[in-house]
């Protein structure tokens, strides 16, 4: 497989040159791929970074085993771009959707892209260092809006995951009920979610219904959303297991 053999060649060069080396950003099934080949990894350092915390794509960071690990927010090649309208009394909001497509139209990779944060007429649109001054240079658009974009530091994303919390008693502590819980399925149809592999814990695929998730994990499920499980709270009277978990919206 290409990525994976792509992010050996990473691995090997920042070991040979004990210099930090970084991927481009990868999306809940790379990051699979890059999961099942840590243990043919050298001997260097590894960190999983989007940008901010709860970020669902992300770029894998090599970096040499002398360096310490808060080394790597000074190197970190991830930039966020602040985007607002020109005219905000004349502007509609736009979709997540709306934003990435603007951008792909500049003939940007999807790779060279992490999280696109959206909230109400502005958004922040995280991406390789390199190419942030070439979109904030031609990004005048999005949708029917004009636009002005300005880089600002990882530090200044004054970005707020927004959440609604839900609890309630599930049968067992087990992915599938977490799951059913947090999107109002039924097992059944959570069980299928796990099978047709769109089932991500903390960035792995994960294909067992049964498998139980730690506290604080932050569960992802392809054509729904995603959500954090919070922990177990109590037993109720008739046994089962009372949770509470955060929705992303």
């Amino acid at each position: 497989m290409l990525l994976k053999k792509r992010l050996l060649e990473l691995a090997r060069q920042c070991e040979r040159k004990s210099i930090p080396v970084f991927s481009h950003f990868l999306n809940l099934n790379e990051q699979t791929v890059f999961h099942a080949l840590r243990t043919e990894l050298p001997p260097v350092q590894v960190f999983l970074e989007g940008g901010y915390e709860a970020a669902e794509r992300k770029i894998v960071c090599f970096l040499p085993v002398m360096e310490d690990s808060g080394y790597l927010s000074s190197v970190l090649p991830v930039a966020a771009i602040w985007v607002r309208p020109k005219a905000p009394k004349f502007s509609g909001d736009c979709s997540h959707r709306d934003y990435l497509g603007a951008v792909l139209n500049l003939g940007i990779d999807r790779n060279q892209i992490g999280d696109i944060l959206v909230e109400g007429q502005e958004a922040w649109i995280l991406c390789r260092e390199q190419i942030a001054s070439f979109i904030t240079d031609q990004l005048t658009q999005v949708r029917h809006n004009a636009v002005i974009c300005q880089t600002v530091s990882l530090t200044q994303l004054h970005y707020t995951p927004r959440f609604k919390e839900i609890s309630g008693s599930i049968a067992s502590l087990r992915l599938d009920s977490l799951v059913s819980l947090a999107f109002g399925l039924s097992r059944s149809k959570a069980v299928e979610c796990v099978k047709e592999e769109r089932v991500f814990v903390n960035g792995k695929l994960t294909v067992f219904s049964a498998f139980e998730p730690a506290e604080g994990a932050i569960i992802s499920v392809r054509r729904l959303g995603k959500f954090r499980y919070k922990g177990f709270v109590n037993k109720t009277k008739k046994g089962r297991d009372y949770v509470a978990l955060e929705v992303f919206i």
